[in-house]
């Protein structure tokens, strides 16, 4: 069998931008044996899926994007998919199209790594703050149970 190019949207009933759904789309294209470039149509709230294989194969992915939620980050409303059409236009750069959706992952991480610090900061002068108040906490405890049981007229447990 022939490999084609077709191409069909999933398309943002529900969130398809910032929940790492287009390197689904690829990682999940490989079980297919498909090649695949994908790119966010922000103003469409659609993601383009473009994919070369073989008809059933392609028909196969895209039923199994429609039927299940493929998103990491999932949200409360499912996305809707189209259907198949042929792709008009020049066959795109595979291995282009498939490093450079690496490298927008890799420094979406690196962004990533920059607010965890910062939010690791934060919790590093918290911590310090409370430095020294946890040494007198077993006091504090004793002292509010001997209060509790005084204005209660209980007796302490010996």
């Amino acid at each position: 069998m022939a490999n084609n190019i077709k191409r069909f949207y999933v398309i943002g009933n529900g969130r398809v931008f910032d929940v790492y759904l287009r390197p689904t789309l690829i990682a999940l294209g490989i079980n297919y044996d498909l090649k695949m470039a994908c790119r966010n149509l922000r103003k469409e709230k659609k993601v383009e899926v473009i994919v070369s294989g073989t008809d059933e194969s392609i028909e196969q992915f895209r039923n199994y994007i429609r039927e299940h939620d493929i998103r990491p980050v999932k949200a409360n409303k499912l996305y809707t998919v189209s259907e198949i059409e042929p792709f008009e236009g020049l066959e795109p750069d595979w291995a282009y199209q498939m490093s450079a959706s690496t490298m927008e992952q890799i420094t979406k991480g690196v962004a990533s790594l920059e607010d965890i610090d910062k939010s690791l900061g934060n919790i590093n002068k918290s911590l310090n703050s409370m430095d020294g108040k946890l040494d007198t906490l077993p006091d504090r405890i004793a002292e509010a149970l001997e209060k509790r049981f005084e204005t209660t007229g209980k007796t302490k447990p010996q």
